[in-house]
């Protein structure tokens, strides 16, 4: 699927669904949209970290949290983080949703 087929759910300031709209138009029109942030520890409670792609559209070649991904229309943060988690790091251990919130880029 290319980039811009990808549908994600457009919400209003309070994260409240509004609509829904492709990746493409929520970056060039700075929709808020709902994104699974996932921060992974190890057991000296550091953080890992991993750098962007040069090819990013948003933020390319910079510093990033553990694993994240946007929350496609139709799907929840939970699911969203586990299947980011699985595709980014190969981690298939469950994780717990500590908070949510909207994203703007």
């Amino acid at each position: 699927m290319e980039l811009s087929e990808e549908y994600l759910l457009i919400v209003d300031k309070n994260n409240k669904p509004i609509g829904k709209a492709t990746r493409q138009t929520v970056h060039q029109k700075g929709l808020f949209h709902r994104c699974a942030h996932v921060w992974a520890y190890n057991c000296r409670g550091e953080i890992l970290l991993q750098k962007r792609s040069d090819e990013k559209d948003t933020f390319p070649g910079l510093w990033d949290l553990s694993a994240a991904g946007h929350v496609s229309y139709g799907d929840s943060y939970l699911k969203t983080a586990y299947k980011e988690l699985a595709e980014e790091l190969g981690i298939t251990r469950p994780a717990n949703l500590i908070s949510s919130s909207r994203y703007s880029p």
